[in-house]
This record gives C-alpha cells, sequence and structure tokens, in this order.
C-alpha cells in the first residue's frame, strides 16, 4: 500500500458540483491521468471513523494511479504489509508537537483492526470473557529539530528519545474478569496483539501478580508412534513421542530428547525454541487411547507487574509489564498491558525507526517531513558594498526570481546606517501614512518603494520606481516595475490612478522643472495598501525601516548602528503575521576597518516550544534554527565569510508536518510518485482545481453526500433511495465540478462493497466522463446504468 507524497498543497476553495455533462468519454485513468503521465486528482474519503475501513479502497485506487503517473516529488506516505496508524487527527504532526496531544484519544480497533480487535478469551472451562485492546500513546513522543553526534552531526528533524522515556502503554481489558488462577487459566491461550500466548502459569500468591507465557506457533496433537511436522518461524520441528505415561512425555525433536514433561511443563531446546506440554493421555491397556497436545514456541514470557518482562529468562530492557486484578476472590483479572519505555537513547526519523523490544510486535517509523514550498529568502550584502539588502521572490516579480531590495546602507568610517536603500544617490522610499512622495534632487533618486496590498489571507508585493516628466497636458509620472523592468503605468496625470495588481493608486500631485521631480501617490483603499512591509511569494511578511516611524520598523539615522529586520510567518489558516516570527539584527561587522552591514545575529521566536540554534557539522559558521510553528520556517544563519555574515531562510508557505506512522513490525513504508496524499472530507478545501475521486459512501463520507444533493451524511434506506443502490451492491457515478473537473463516487452499501467498488474501476473498463452510472455486486463484474 503506497501513497505517495504531494509536491504542493491547494489552496482553498468552495468546492462547488453541477450536473452539467461532457460529450467527450473518458476512460479511466483519464481524466485523473492525463495520457503523458500527469496526475490531476484528489482522492477524498471519509473522516467519520467507520470510513477507516474504507482504506482498502483507498489503497488500491492509489496504488492503481501510480502505475499510471511520472514518478515525481513525493510526500504522503503510507505503509504496506500490515497494519498502521498515521499519528494525526484533526490537526498535522507540526513541529514542536507531541504525538499524545496529536492524535488526542487513545489507539484502538478503528485504527489497528488487526492488531487490537475486540475479542474472547476462554478459560480452562471453556467460559467466555470478553476483551477490547487499546494503545495510550505518551508525550515524550516529541516532534523537534535537534542534533544529537549518537545520530549525526546534522541537526535533524524528527523524535529524539532519551533513556527511560516513555514511549507507549498496551493494555488488553477484561469486559468481564476471568479468574486469575492456575484452574481457571493454565493451558490457555491469552490473545495479545490479536497473537495467542500459552499460558503456562499464573501466580497471585506475591505482592506482583504474574503470569508466565509461551509464544506458541500453534497447539498440535500427536499420537504415540506419529511423526509430526511443525513449522515456527520457518523453520521445521519434526517432533515424535519416545516415551509416555500418566506422569508425563518424552519428546524427541529434529533429533534432540526432551526430559520428562508433564501437563504445563516446558523445555528449552538447543536453539533457544521452546516446546511444551499442553495435554497428554496415557491408557495402559490396549487399544486405549496415548497422545501428547504439544506447543512450539519461539520464547518464555513472564509477566510481573510493574517489572521488566523476561524473555527466555533474561530481562527485556525498558519493556514493563501491567497487571491489574479485580478484588474478588479468588482475585480476577482486570487486564493486562505494556508499557514501552526506552533504555537508552532512540531516534525516530526518516532513516531510524525504533521497535517494541522482547515482542518486536509494534514500531514507529517516520516516513519524512514534509514541507510544501521551499521559498528562500536571503539577507545579504546588497548592491553596493555598504548596503545590505533582502532577496525574496514576489508576486510582482519574475516568477520565483527573487528580486533584491536594497534596505539600508551604512557609513563604512562610523560603522552607523544613515540611510534607506542602496546609497546616498539610489535610495529607497518607505512610509507608515498612506501617503508616499517620491523625488529626484540632482544625482539624489529617491524613486524607488514597495507597494504592498493586503488581506488577512493574502498578500502580494510590487518593487516599483518613479518618474516625472513635463509635457503640453501637464506633468506626466510613470511608475515602472523594477522586479520585471515593465512598464506598470505611464504617462498618468495628476488625480489619475495607477493599478498594480490589486492595489489603486492615486497621482495627487506631481511637479518637475525639466530636471528635478517631485510625486505623491496615495491609495485608494489605505486598509489594505501600504509603503512599509513585503509579502514574499508564499506570503511571509517583511518588515522595512521606516524613517522615524512608530511602528516595528523605525530607524533613526545618524545614532543607530544596529537594525532590527522582522520576518512574519502565517499560520496554517493561511492568515498574515500570524504565525512565529524572526528577527534579525543588522550591523556593522566590526571586524573590517572599513564597515560593512551584515547579519550580526538571528533570533527565532516560535509559537510553541522553544527553537534552538545547531552547528551544521562540526564547525560552527552554520547555525541552524527552525520555528516551531505549523509552518516551520528554517533558517540559517551562515557565518562562513567573516566579512559578510548572512542569513538564509527557506519560507514553506502552508502547514509543514512528519507523516508518522504506528505499524506492525512487518510494515514497510513506500516512495514512488506524485499522486496526492489522500484527503479526508474535512480537507476538500484543499483540493481545490483537483478532479476526485470519492471513496465511501454518504453516511461516512460528506463529500459524497454532497455530490448526492444533500450537505450532511446520510446512511441506510435514504442511501438506497439516493443512489438505486441496495445491500451487497456498489456503484461508480461521475459528476461534474466546477472548472471542467470531475467527481466520481466509488461506494457501496458496506465497506467490503466500496472496496469491489475501487477495484472495479482499476480494472473493468469504466467511462469517467460526466453522468455515467454503473452498479455491480462483484469486483469483476458491472453493468453501465442509463442516467
Amino acid at each position: 500500500m503506497r501513497f505517495k507524497k504531494i509536491a504542493s498543497v491547494l489552496a482553498s476553495a468552495a468546492m462547488v458540483f453541477s450536473t452539467a455533462g461532457f460529450a467527450a468519454a473518458a476512460n479511466y485513468p483519464q481524466p485523473f491521468i492525463s495520457s503523458s503521465g500527469v496526475p490531476d486528482v484528489a482522492i477524498i474519503y471519509g473522516s467519520h471513523s467507520s470510513a477507516q475501513s474504507d482504506l482498502v479502497g483507498v489503497v488500491n485506487i492509489q496504488n492503481s494511479l501510480n502505475g499510471y503517473a511520472v514518478t515525481g516529488s513525493v510526500s504522503g506516505a503510507v505503509p504496506e504489509g500490515g497494519d498502521f496508524v498515521k499519528l494525526e487527527r484533526v490537526d498535522k504532526f507540526y513541529l514542536g508537537e507531541n504525538a499524545k496531544d496529536v492524535f488526542i484519544t487513545d489507539i484502538t480497533k478503528e485504527y489497528l483492526p488487526e492488531l487490537l480487535a475486540d475479542g474472547e478469551y476462554l478459560d480452562n472451562d471453556n467460559d467466555p470473557y470478553k476483551y477490547t485492546q487499546k494503545i495510550q500513546l505518551s508525550k515524550d513522543l516529541e516532534l523537534r529539530h535537534f542534533r544529537d553526534n549518537d545520530y549525526s552531526e546534522m541537526p535533524t528533524i524528527g523524535i529524539p528519545l532519551d533513556s527511560n522515556a516513555e514511549v507507549l502503554t498496551y493494555l488488553l481489558e477484561f469486559t468481564t474478569h476471568p479468574d486469575f488462577t492456575n484452574n481457571a487459566m493454565k493451558n490457555t491461550d491469552l490473545p495479545l496483539f490479536g497473537r495467542n500466548y500459552f499460558v503456562l502459569d499464573v501466580d497471585n500468591s506475591s505482592v506482583n501478580p504474574m503470569i508466565t507465557l509461551l509464544d506458541s506457533s500453534a497447539a498440535t496433537s500427536l499420537d504415540l508412534g506419529e511423526v509430526r511436522e511443525v513449522v515456527v518461524s520457518g523453520r521445521t520441528y519434526s517432533v515424535a513421542i519416545s516415551a509416555l505415561d500418566q506422569n508425563g512425555a518424552i519428546l524427541r525433536v529434529n533429533g534432540e530428547t526432551t526430559r520428562k514433561l508433564d501437563i504445563g511443563q516446558t523445555y528449552r531446546l538447543a536453539d533457544g525454541t521452546y516446546i511444551g506440554i499442553k495435554e497428554l493421555i496415557a491408557g495402559n491397556f490396549q487399544g486405549a487411547t496415548n497422545y501428547v497436545e504439544f506447543t512450539i514456541g519461539a520464547g518464555k514470557l513472564v509477566l510481573e507487574d510493574e517489572r521488566e518482562v523476561e524473555l527466555n529468562d533474561e530481562r527485556v530492557r525498558g519493556l514493563y509489564s501491567v497487571i491489574e486484578l479485580s478484588g474478588a476472590s479468588p482475585p480476577a483479572l482486570a487486564q493486562v498491558g505494556l508499557r514501552w519505555e526506552t533504555f537508552d537513547r532512540e531516534f525516530i526519523t526518516p532513516t531510524s525507526e525504533i521497535v517494541m523490544p522482547g515482542f518486536e510486535t509494534l514500531k514507529f517509523t517516520m516516513a519524512g517531513f514534509y514541507t510544501p514550498a521551499q521559498e528562500e529568502i536571503r539577507v545579504e550584502r546588497g548592491s553596493s558594498s555598504n548596503a545590505i539588502a533582502v532577496k525574496a521572490p514576489i508576486k510582482g516579480g519574475s516568477g520565483t526570481t527573487p528580486v533584491t531590495l536594497d534596505l539600508l546602507y551604512m557609513d563604512q568610517s562610523s560603522g552607523e546606517f544613515i540611510g534607506l536603500g542602496e546609497s546616498a544617490t539610489r535610495q529607497l522610499v518607505t512610509s507608515e501614512d498612506p501617503t508616499i512622495t517620491l523625488d529626484r534632487a540632482g544625482s539624489t533618486y529617491r524613486d524607488k518603494f514597495v507597494v504592498s496590498w493586503g488581506t488577512n489571507t493574502a498578500g502580494e508585493s510590487y518593487v516599483v520606481r518613479a518618474e516625472v516628466i513635463e509635457r503640453q497636458n501637464g506633468n506626466l509620472t510613470t511608475l515602472t516595475n523594477v522586479a520585471t523592468n515593465q512598464r506598470i503605468c505611464q504617462d498618468v496625470l495628476v488625480n489619475g490612478d495607477c493599478t498594480i495588481g490589486n492595489a489603486v493608486l492615486k497621482i495627487t500631485a506631481a511637479s518637475t522643472d525639466g530636471v528635478d521631480w517631485s510625486v505623491t501617490l496615495e491609495p485608494s483603499d489605505s486598509t489594505r495598501v501600504g509603503f512599509d512591509k513585503l509579502y514574499t511569494l508564499e506570503g511571509l511578511t517583511i518588515y522595512l525601516p521606516v524613517e522615524e516611524g512608530d511602528g516595528i520598523g523605525a530607524i533613526e539615522f545618524n545614532e543607530t548602528d544596529s537594525w532590527s529586520l522582522y520576518m512574519f510567518e502565517e499560520d496554517k489558516t493561511q492568515t498574515l503575521e500570524a504565525g512565529g516570527n524572526i528577527t534579525l539584527t543588522l550591523e556593522a561587522n566590526t571586524q573590517q576597518t572599513q564597515r560593512r552591514p551584515h547579519v550580526g545575529d538571528v533570533v527565532v521566536a516560535s509559537t510553541a516550544g522553544v527553537s534552538s540554534d545547531y552547528p551544521q557539522g562540526d564547525s560552527s559558521d552554520r547555525y541552524e534554527s527552525y520555528v516551531i510553528s505549523e509552518l516551520a520556517t528554517k533558517v540559517v544563519f551562515d557565518q562562513t565569510n567573516n566579512n559578510e555574515h548572512r542569513a538564509v531562510i527557506t519560507y514553506h508557505g502552508a502547514e509543514s508536518y512528519a507523516e508518522v506512522f504506528l505499524t506492525e513490525s512487518s510494515a514497510t513504508i513506500g516512495e514512488g510518485s506524485s499522486i496526492n496524499r489522500p484527503l479526508l472530507d474535512t480537507e476538500i478545501s484543499q483540493a481545490s482545481g483537483k478532479n476526485l475521486i470519492v471513496v465511501g459512501g454518504s453516511c461516512v463520507n460528506t463529500v459524497a453526500a454532497q455530490l448526492l444533493g444533500r450537505s450532511e451524511r446520510f446512511c441506510g434506506t435514504e442511501w438506497t433511495t439516493a443512489t438505486g443502490i441496495g445491500a451487497d451492491t456498489f456503484l461508480i457515478q461521475t459528476f461534474a465540478r466546477t472548472g471542467g473537473k470531475v467527481a466520481t463516487l466509488v461506494a457501496g452499501w458496506n465497506f467490503q462493497d466500496t472496496s469491489n467498488a475501487a477495484t472495479a474501476l482499476t480494472t473493468q473498463t469504466v467511462d469517467t466522463s460526466v453522468g455515467r452510472k454503473y452498479i455491480g455486486t462483484t469486483a469483476t463484474s458491472i453493468e453501465s446504468v442509463t442516467m
């Protein structure tokens, strides 16, 4: 089962469906995969807890699409080869958070249906006792940016665990409690993690109750004179009875002879495997029944409450038994479980997993740390040696190519900042007021400014140069986009408007004598347009220096040898300036006779937790930090050049998170192509502009309900009324979506029918053009229905 990784996060948008159809037919995998192998699809499944069963169909479709898609950048891996649960619920697993707070609840059969299935335990009287299973995660499983030489010389994002850190607690809880005595439990099978363990002995006499188990492969009967072959962990054991009487049996196993064993006794074979007697009958008259029921297991386990588990008479370091008895007489077993703690330092990262010791049933695996964008912003030397600049991609630029904006220039003798921009003759103009005035006076140009338009969730910036010329009909202003060197507005008269992206500026005054000139601009909407900040293409907000301003960019020249440059992240809802922030101290490098501005310090302020700086490798000339937040902006303070320290900021633009899984030990994580990770129905806003495959019916999937004309989930007879589909039947139906896209519903009466529908979609010829509908009862037989 492989869910590949996605290359970008989609913008939020309302989902609209219609009933309009298309003329052209498009057989699966089109339109979800183009003929050239380019994906254009989001797979949607239900957030309702019952929808976990639909993951079988989701995985089937995901793997099928992967086979058609070209290889690309990846995100959103899912394990294959065993039970798994991804450690995220309402929110992703963000930097600075711990697994328990992220997943919120205990992990139960809803998430690990095989390992944690409900069941019945049968005691020696064959009386049934129902039980449930659960896993409680620890708050010690914290996603951090860390550096540890035991792991790597480079800083890493992952989950580092100190020794004696708690990992999880596994509990099997009885609804009704079996007697905790040998008479009741000895020689029975106790299920843990969905696997039977043979009970050799129980002890309720000590302060700490104790159970001795055999990790058995199976209980097998053997008649006198017979040879039985049993396979354990891939190895074949040939077993026969050498001697048998009412007091016990001597067995021969692969040529090795055991001592005499009575019921409940075990013998350790030369390879470390244990063989135990579960039952024996020995008759001393002709024709009597003579047989032994035995079990072979890989190890003997001793569980003593609050003590480390013993495996084959050796302690399993870091794994503790949990046994709780009720107050009944005789005592009864309320719950049995395991508490997993680390014995030594351990790490959960993309290259390191941890496995439950002893039982080796569970493991934690990290697929990676997903960052939707890698926008680079640099703060370093500007266009001249005495200037410092920010270099960032902006909407009013050449795509992702950064624009260089000189912020401040310095007196190289005093080391004080003396002006905005590149130099005394090429200056930047900023303003906290709703007006801005640009001018030229002789050889001094104060003609460059930044105009930014922004709402709570969207922002754009343009670096602009102004010029005024005189014509017969008046003084005319021209504004040029510095990044593209293209004119935005040309020859605009006073009181005329110039539109720059979403910003509209009015020319309120303009004058010139043919050489010198001045122009004043005023936005039509001063609540959204300003001249004191810069928005990057992905949405990082950078505050510009403002001479004698009152805001956080304020600077007073000829008295200032340092200035703080502030940058603010968005949060996960794309609200501007609502995330963490970064403060860069810009100052003179005092190691040089001629002072030059550089980055003197970096401080990262996080929305959660505390960010730490770590050297990249053995040297201390490059330090790495992350904003501990939903976006996890990365900052590298580069001091490799003593003359010019700089900062490189990598802004991710949207939610950045770890993909951490709790899985069976046998599960592995695949890599692959560029299909989006499947989305919950609650994440439908992330599927803007995509074709959809909607898996699961309206009872568990709100998007399925919307396709069928309802705003909320509905079940049973209402589903049949809406679709014509009843028990043991599924449908595949395609609807129109705005923007020329489609949404194909793949759903059945129950999860097995939905699984059949997914197989039919991926193996049969299915026309996925709008208005087509198929019904079926098996994965290999579908029927087209006229709408």
